[in-house]
């Protein structure tokens, strides 16, 4: 049996991802984590943090980045006349499909392992998104009209899961049908990310109908809600920079930690967001400050871009634990100042970058 044996400054162990100091990771040639104990020695450089997941992007759009910055995110985004959308049916397949590979490379670049792509354009769409990458790409497809006509088999042979644009672009029985056919697998829905669309009961609708795994954004939902998603077991992906670029509102991710809902972080429009999930996770700790000045909890941070969103996913235990298959990222602490740092926790959260990854572990 071969081993690898990681000496390393530190690493952010368990389910907890409590930080812990001079620590030695040893791996089998299965990619197993047989082992994990203190080091004599106190001269490691390297930090160790689970591999991490985006819970939300729409990567076609990166063919068309920063295109009608001066529009309301209804006129850009919301199906099926927003320009997005547009821009979407006159562009060519080509180009979508090499801006999608791009935006992939550069979420593993980050240190991603797992992104879930909203698709649109039907199961064709969802064909045509299989494009060649790296990391675990999790397809949410969308369907169209002929997909519906067709029993939906087209969109299930090609989508990994379901990716609802909102509560209102289907009826309710097709909310129902999706909600059946996909059952078991992801089921993600833009739920409230304008006040709109919560006025007119998105949250009822997408909860009774579709019974989703997860809501993406959040951003208007009131605590009853977050509790009631928290006690349905319903996962809520935030997109906080998306939601303020867009000026759809804040998420109230206080309100969210506090109910015990399983918060997970998505980058949300290629397009328009640069797809790094470190920016992503500075602005949900960033966000939490502006909520409360004395939160101090940098790990909840952590977790929504690591082993929460694998729960929602259900990709399983990714943390860093003695007989878990070994998915972590090797980071240079010295660049992110965690060498010296009196918080490595918040070191990381506010400093970490693609730039700071010296080697990928098993993913």
């Amino acid at each position: 049996m071969h081993y690898r044996i990681f000496d390393l400054a530190g690493a952010f162990i368990g389910d907890e991802l409590n930080f812990e100091k001079n620590i030695t990771i040893v791996v089998d040639d299965k990619n197993i984590i047989t082992d994990i104990y203190p080091r004599s020695s106190k001269k490691g450089d390297l930090v160790a943090v689970p591999s991490l997941i985006n819970s939300h992007i729409h990567t076609a759009d990166y063919a068309f980045p920063e295109a009608g910055n001066g529009l309301k995110i209804e006129e850009l985004v919301a199906p099926p006349n927003g320009l997005k959308h547009l821009l979407l049916k006159k562009t060519k397949k080509e180009q979508i499909r090499m801006a999608r590979i791009e935006a992939l490379k550069l979420n593993w670049t980050a240190g991603v392992f797992a992104v879930v792509d909203f698709v649109e354009g039907g199961s064709s769409a969802a064909k045509d998104a299989r494009v060649p990458s790296m990391l675990k790409h999790i397809i949410l497809g969308r369907p169209d009209d002929n997909d519906f006509n067709n029993g939906l088999n087209d969109l299930i042979k090609w989508a990994d899961g379901v990716g609802v644009p909102d509560a209102f672009s289907y009826t309710i029985d097709q909310m129902r049908q999706l909600g059946l056919k996909f059952k078991g697998r992801p089921i993600f829905i833009h739920v409230s990310e304008t006040k709109a669309t919560h006025e007119r009961g998105d949250y009822q609708i997408a909860m009774e109908y579709l019974k989703p795994t997860a809501l993406v954004h959040g951003t208007h939902l009131t605590k009853e809600e977050i509790i009631d998603a928290a006690k349905s077991k319903v996962g809520i992906v935030i997109c906080p920079r998306s939601n303020l670029w867009f000026g759809s509102g804040m998420p109230p991710v206080l309100d969210m930690l506090s109910s015990g809902v399983n918060i997970a972080l998505g980058t949300d429009n290629a397009g328009w967001i640069k797809p790094d999930i470190w920016r992503e996770m500075e602005m949900t700790a960033l966000l939490l400050r502006h909520q409360d000045p004395t939160f101090n909890k940098p790990l909840e941070v952590l977790k929504m871009a690591t082993i929460n969103p694998a729960r929602i996913l259900g990709l399983g235990d990714i943390s860093i634990k003695k007989g878990n298959f070994a998915k972590f990222l090797l980071l240079n602490a010295k660049l992110l100042a965690m060498d010296r740092a009196i918080d490595p926790a918040w070191a990381l959260i506010k400093r970490g970058s693609a730039e700071a990854i010296v080697n990928r572990i098993g993913s």
